[in-house]
């Protein structure tokens, strides 16, 4: 499955507009169209990887997506996920991936 089927399914799922996913997401305002390139490919990698490790917490894609977007952490200066990733871009979304995995083997904050 490509990164725009991908992304879109995700979006799909969560029942918010593409505009609402890439505002969130520190993303271009661009559509989805498939032809991602160079920060972007990257960024929707690490969203995608980031939504796919939290599926593991959740009981549902919707539950992650208000988690990300509305849980402060306090590792963070309790910024949210979203806040995270869209102030400092794709450094921020592996941030955050760094931050689950380290909660997955049971650290604090």
């Amino acid at each position: 499955m490509t990164i725009h089927n991908q992304t879109q399914a995700l979006i799909s799922e969560l029942g918010i507009s593409e505009s609402h996913f890439r505002a969130a997401t520190g993303l271009s305002p661009q559509p989805i169209n498939g032809d991602e390139k160079g920060f972007e490919k990257e960024r929707f990698d690490a969203i995608l990887s980031l939504f796919a490790m939290l599926e593991t917490w959740f009981d549902s894609p919707k539950d992650a997506w208000e988690w990300y977007t509305e849980q402060p952490l306090i590792g963070f200066g309790n910024l949210t996920s979203s806040e995270v990733v869209i102030q400092n871009q794709d450094k921020g979304a592996f941030a955050v991936i760094e931050y689950i995995k380290s909660k997955n083997i049971g650290s604090f904050e």
